[in-house]
């Protein structure tokens, strides 16, 4: 198994990392892992299985004692060891961020700028989401999470396009109404 430190990283093109399946990468700092730009999911490591280690532990959970401003597009997709989210506050949260996290079963956000298109799309053992703060909620954003069953969002100012289509046990659901 291969192991790569990329705390200095800043920037990830196609298929940079398409050959090292099953490889252990090295942060010391989630927040810099965060701010990387991935330019397609094929660019990130974690698409390919690869574990990410947090100052030399393995990332199941992010927590509060991460101070993340934002989260890059890409940053976390098909990521299979991430489990619950759970931050008081985050800008925003870039395109498919968390897209496919196949271990991915809660979501607890104090407050969120926007949130992009796709964010936890396919993400299919998400079960709750609990956002209490967010701008706006970009199209597809839980599209086929079909074990999502509660959905709390109290004052999200625009949901976008197909929001949750494929949400089919989705049963208890807070979001403003929103007009035209």
């Amino acid at each position: 198994m291969s192991s790569f430190d990329l705390s200095s990283l800043i920037r990830a093109d196609s298929f940079a990392f398409n050959s090292i399946a099953a490889a252990n990468i090295y942060v010391k700092d989630l927040s810099q892992w965060c701010k990387i730009s991935f330019s397609t999911k094929e660019s990130n490591p974690l698409y390919f299985g690869a574990g990410l280690y947090v100052g030399g532990t393995l990332l199941e959970n992010i927590d509060q004692r991460y101070d993340l401003e934002s989260v890059s597009k890409y940053a976390f997709y098909g990521y299979k060891y991430l489990a619950n989210i759970d931050l008081q506050s985050v800008g925003d949260i870039g395109y498919a961020a968390f897209s496919q996290c196949a271990s991915l079963i809660n979501v607890r956000i104090g407050a969120a700028g926007n949130i992009g298109n796709d964010v936890f799309s396919y993400s299919e053992s998400l079960e709750t989401v609990n956002i209490l703060t967010a701008a706006e909620i970009g199209n597809n954003v839980f599209h086929d999470c079909s074990s999502l069953k509660q959905v709390y969002m109290p004052d999200a100012t625009a949901l976008g396009y197909a929001t949750f289509s494929g949400c089919d046990s989705l049963v208890d659901a807070t979001v403003p109404f929103l007009s035209a």
